[in-house]
């Protein structure tokens, strides 16, 4: 990644906005997951609420699962899109 994708620097609260990198570009200083399936986000992902808790999710299909799951489905059945679950960045 080159830095202009990388987020602005600078203090935010956790789980918002970017994942951070530090000022100098060898490491991460917040990383920032899916609140249903854990992958790192490295993008805005997309902002959702579950159970009147906002979250923040990698794709549609792990906001549906989650909102699904908090509706007492105890194995939601979602169809998976062609793309995949996870979107690219």
């Amino acid at each position: 990644h080159n830095r202009a994708n990388r987020g602005p620097a600078g203090p935010t609260m956790p789980n918002e906005g970017n994942m951070r990198f530090s000022d100098n570009g060898y490491y991460i200083e917040r990383y920032i997951k899916c609140d249903n399936c854990g992958v790192l986000l490295y993008e805005d992902g997309l902002k959702g609420e579950v159970a009147g808790e906002a979250k923040l999710f990698c794709s549609d299909w792990c906001q549906q699962w989650a909102s699904a799951r908090a509706a007492g489905v105890d194995e939601p059945r979602i169809p998976l899109p062609r793309e995949g679950i996870h979107k690219a960045g």
